[in-house]
């Protein structure tokens, strides 16, 4: 049952994916520098495969579905990060729309959590808190230390990344997505592909430091 489960989830997450992807390259106009849209990417391909094979390892842990609010919750998060790693890597661009949407989402969660079961529900609000500030500001702290290299939608990402992965992963996701950006940059500038002065995507590296983060934990 369980690879049942996680194959569904993970089709599930796919499709969504692909349609948000879809949907933002005809809102935003996000054509790619040569002919053709977004979604014919091979990145946005590469993303898509493999954030549905992550879930499917992931999603075999039983634990995942003991709690059906977590469950959603990490879809989602799962879901938007690859959407987000897509928009950032092509255009640099974090949509505000779906922050929003993740913020809307993640109280509901919460609320529902509360009414369900008081205790666990201001556990799981605490934990989410503290991974939200943290998130938050770390990033805000690296903005201002950077004049600008760090963009102002990252810093809300990390924030709303935060509350959805907690305090118990969020300082593993962010490690590992940076460290990752740092050994890519090095390996630019060796290559001679960028200059000292130009900045990198972040959001892929934390969507990768992420997916890590629930591989390990």
């Amino acid at each position: 049952m369980k690879i049942i489960g996680a194959c569904f989830g993970a089709a599930v997450i796919a499709v969504l994916y692909y349609l948000a992807v879809c949907k933002m390259d005809t809102d935003l106009k996000m054509q790619l520098e040569r002919k053709g849209k977004l979604i014919s990417a091979k990145g946005v391909w590469l993303t898509g495969i493999l954030t549905a094979a992550v879930w499917i390892y992931v999603g075999m842990r039983s634990e995942l579905y003991v709690n059906v609010l977590f469950l959603i919750q990490t879809m989602v998060i799962v879901w938007a990060m690859s959407v987000f790693a897509v928009t950032d890597y092509y255009k640099n661009i974090i949509p505000n729309t779906m922050i929003i949407f993740l913020l809307a989402v993640w109280a509901l969660l919460a609320g529902v959590g509360l009414i369900i079961n008081m205790g666990t529900g201001l556990a799981l609000l605490f934990q989410s808190l503290i991974g939200g500030i943290a998130g938050g500001v770390i990033f805000l702290l690296c903005y201002l230390v950077s004049r600008g290299q760090l963009g102002a939608g990252d810093v809300k990402l990390a924030f709303v990344l935060g509350l959805y992965l907690t305090g118990e992963r969020i300082m593993g996701a962010l490690i590992y997505g940076i460290v990752i950006c740092c050994v890519y940059s090095l390996v630019q500038l060796a290559r001679k592909k960028i200059g000292m002065k130009d900045g990198v995507p972040l959001v892929p590296f934390l969507y990768i430091g992420m997916l890590i983060t629930f591989i390990i934990l």
